[in-house]
């Protein structure tokens, strides 16, 4: 079992797309079943809110704001019903993640589960501890290639700093664990047999170069959002390494700024065991160009966000909430 995560916009779903391909691994859509640790501990008293995406549906913790988990997809082969029903009997959560992937694995013969979504960064401390058998896998990107991409998805500024600084913190928790893998997007794009192959080498599956290349069906059926340059179930390409600079001047300040302003709360740093706070120290430990630009033009549009998306947590009953709110603005950073 492998739990991938990191950041959005790293290329998770390329690499799922990739390891689907493998006949011995099940690497579905993503399902956010993953990217609530409190379910590995109080499972009975969340369970029933489980599929449930309204305001009542299980709320994530970090920075991310999603309620229920995506279980239905056609991926997994499950009907509402049927699920509802194991959801009700499993005593705990670890018995409910051994069913669910348990009837497709069966159906496709895969022999190993890769649930790759982004925001799993926040679990994988305590899925290393319940689960002796899982591995975690962390995709990681440039962070000024990752903050175009996101911007281009509709992200304000602030918020893209804050999910890139999060889950790639959350993530690198745990780096240095023996069943910790990092797997660098700019690599992925640009040597995929040297990624690919120590990568099921640590996954415990037989290597296999044919996952490299799409499937007709893939082919005929891209998959494509605004913001991606390419499919990312289509042919390997590097198109999106250097995004960053083919952005205006102006946008490229207004990224650097936002990612040297924004700190993870002390708070959730102590509450969720995340050693690392802010865009200068992720820089540093993956081998990232730190760069710095004046941030005060873009202050105020900072505070406003924040300041909104505070009240905007509070009011859907959100935990990280007016009074727990994950992310700061650096005051020693303000220039």
């Amino acid at each position: 079992m492998i739990l991938a995560g990191g950041s959005g916009s790293t290329g998770s779903s390329l690499l799922q797309a990739i390891l689907n391909r493998h006949p011995s691994v099940l690497a579905g859509q993503e399902t956010c079943l993953f990217i609530y640790p409190h379910l590995f501990y109080k499972w009975n008293r969340y369970k029933n809110y489980l599929l449930s995406r309204g305001i009542l549906g299980v709320k994530s913790t970090g920075w991310s704001l999603r309620n229920g988990a995506d279980l239905l997809h056609p991926d997994y082969g499950w009907e509402r019903a049927e699920l509802e029903s194991v959801i009700r009997q499993s005593t705990d959560f670890k018995s409910f993640v051994g069913q669910f992937f348990k009837k497709t694995m069966q159906r496709t013969g895969a022999v190993l589960w890769v649930e790759k979504t982004p925001q799993n960064a926040v679990s994988f401390q305590v899925f290393l501890r319940e689960f002796p058998q899982g591995r975690v896998v962390q995709m990681t990107r440039n962070p000024l290639d990752t903050m175009a991409s996101l911007l281009a998805r509709g992200f304000h500024p602030y918020e893209a700093a804050g999910y890139y600084i999060y889950h790639t913190a959350a993530a690198a928790s745990v780096m240095g664990h023996e069943r910790y893998y990092l797997v660098a997007y700019e690599d992925l794009v640009q040597r995929p047999h040297l990624v690919t192959r120590p990568l099921l080498s640590f996954m415990g599956v037989p290597a296999d170069d044919h996952i490299l290349q799409p499937t007709e069906e893939e082919l005929a059926n891209p998959v494509k959002i605004d913001s991606w340059n390419h499919s990312e179930r289509g042919t390997i390409a590097s198109t999106s390494v250097g995004r960053f600079q083919s952005l205006p001047e102006t946008e490229q300040r207004l990224i650097i700024a936002a990612l040297n302003v924004f700190r993870i709360s002390p708070l959730h740093q102590q509450q969720h065991g995340i050693k690392i706070a802010g865009y200068q120290a992720l820089c540093q430990e993956f081998g990232y160009e730190y760069q710095e630009t004046d941030p005060r033009p873009f202050l105020a549009d900072f505070e406003r966000f924040r300041r909104r998306d505070m009240w905007r947590r509070t009011l859907r009953l959100h935990p990280g909430n007016i009074l727990a709110y994950p992310g700061i603005i650096d005051e020693n950073r303000k220039g």
